[in-house]
């Protein structure tokens, strides 16, 4: 009698493990069945259904039209619009400015080697390059550049990018 005790046991084990394993096997079929389906919104509702969710009445904020080869969304804010091209900055208004004449009141140098500039009309000017040949007096103009930048050239023709600080 006592040999018979473990095998019950077992039998016992493995017919209770056997509809459980068969549950898993079904939810399994089931999370497949659903990846196939192409629709978002017929696969998104098979997944609700599959983890017992009541099906939702708000309507879809992005209806899927795109064919089921095209490359898979990025997800999240900016990282959303990496590498769309931007639109081009604003043509400045007619009658507006096409460029600044003045003269540079003081030229300022920081510990970084960062050149400052303030012309006589109040506006202070930054210049992005290192090697910057500008003395106080001298006159200048500032234009537009390329894409929304602004180019300072000075009465000896040296030309310098610049950034407007106040």
């Amino acid at each position: 009698m006592n040999a018979r005790l473990p095998t019950t046991l077992i039998l016992t084990l493995l017919g209770a493990a056997s509809p459980a394993q068969a549950g898993a096997e079904a939810a399994a079929r089931t999370l497949a069945d659903c990846a196939r389906i192409e629709a978002p919104d017929a696969r998104l509702a098979c997944y609700d259904a599959l983890a017992g969710r009541a099906p939702s009445t708000a309507k879809p904020a992005v209806t899927a039209t795109a064919p089921a080869a095209a490359a898979p969304a990025v997800a999240g804010g900016a990282a959303a619009d990496f590498g769309k091209p931007r639109p081009p900055p604003p043509k400045p208004e007619k009658g507006a400015e096409e460029s600044v004449h003045a003269s540079v009141a003081r030229v300022a140098v920081d510990a970084q080697g960062h050149v400052t500039l303030t012309l006589d009309n109040g506006q202070v000017w930054s210049v992005i390059e290192t090697d910057v040949r500008i003395d106080s007096g001298e006159a200048i103009t500032i234009r537009h550049g390329a894409l929304g930048s602004f180019v300072l050239v000075t009465a000896s023709r040296h030309t310098y990018h610049v950034r407007r600080l106040r």
